[in-house]
């Protein structure tokens, strides 16, 4: 258990800078770690709250795929329900299945950028020289894309039907845009504009 005894040393909270700040106490004693890489991508205002959910699950490995719920003994089998051809686990949904990569494919051609749920940190990297606008609707789309290839899984799982992948990436697109145009408090540029309903056009 912390005690401020321990904590506060020589007029500062070890740690956490020179001098005294409630705010050096509170991360202190929450023991407050690093942000991690995809700290902004998740906390983004143009994404839906579930689709950032699911995003955060999916990348501490605790959706409830196949592979997990055998474990508990509620599934035999381990096939892959948007493929049927490999078992379903975390890296085979969203990283191996052929579903996701065309899902991916589709999308990344759409939007112009390279964008796959694996090469999340290096996108983050190429996308500093793009403008605030396509750095948030693509972070956006790359959420809610992870969001998109789990509701297919689950629709196929409860309807026996797969969601074809040209129609996910049209709802993926519309949903991020229709939250951007809700949530966005700034004038945009007339390139920004352009860039949009160029977009909007390949739907």
């Amino acid at each position: 258990m912390h005690t401020c005894k321990t904590g506060y040393n020589n007029d500062s909270w070890i740690g956490h800078g020179q001098g005294y700040t409630v705010s050096g106490g509170l991360q202190w004693l929450s023991d407050a770690k690093p942000t991690v890489p995809w700290f902004h991508v998740t906390c983004n205002r143009s994404n839906l709250p579930k689709h950032s959910f699911i995003f955060w699950l999916r990348s501490h490995n605790r959706l409830l795929t196949k592979d997990r719920l055998k474990r508990f003994g509620i599934f035999h089998d381990e096939v892959c329900y948007l493929c049927v051809v490999d078992d379903e686990t975390h890296t085979h949904l969203f990283y191996d299945c052929q579903y996701s990569s065309r899902c991916c494919m589709m999308m990344q051609n759409i939007l112009g950028v390279r964008l796959r749920p694996e090469l999340l940190q290096q996108w983050i990297k190429s996308s500093r020289g793009r403008s605030r606008l396509q750095q948030q609707i693509v972070g956006a789309c790359h959420v809610a894309l992870v969001y998109a290839i789990w509701e297919a899984r689950n629709h196929a799982r409860h309807h026996d039907s797969v969601v074809l992948p040209r129609l996910q990436v049209k709802n993926v697109i519309n949903r991020v845009i229709q939250r951007f145009w809700a949530t966005n408090t700034t004038r945009l540029s007339d390139k920004e504009i352009i860039w949009i309903e160029k977009v909007k056009c390949q739907l």
